[in-house]
């Protein structure tokens, strides 16, 4: 199956969206978690090494788009939306 030029055309604007959109999102919601918790930011710029954990963190606390709802629950322990935790 081809596709036609319209429909060609509409998946790559699609694609290129959606990429800026997860790109754009990450960047711009980490560096104003960051400003709002200046301890945080403070530390990491104190150990550039806890980077890719910081990362992986701000993705979990601030997704890049709308995960729909959810109740985290570990080991019987639900915890309040958007509260920041590690667990080991």
């Amino acid at each position: 199956m081809r596709l036609t030029e319209v429909q060609l055309a509409s998946t790559t604007v699609l694609l290129f969206l959606a990429g800026h959109e997860t790109t754009v999102n990450p960047i711009a919601n980490g560096v104003l978690t960051l400003l709002r918790h200046p301890d945080e930011l403070s530390r990491l710029r104190g150990n550039p090494g806890l980077l890719p954990r910081a990362v992986k963190e701000l993705l979990r606390y601030e997704p890049p788009v709308d995960p729909g709802a959810r109740r985290p629950d570990a080991r019987g322990i639900s915890m309040p939306p958007r509260r920041i935790c590690e667990v080991r």
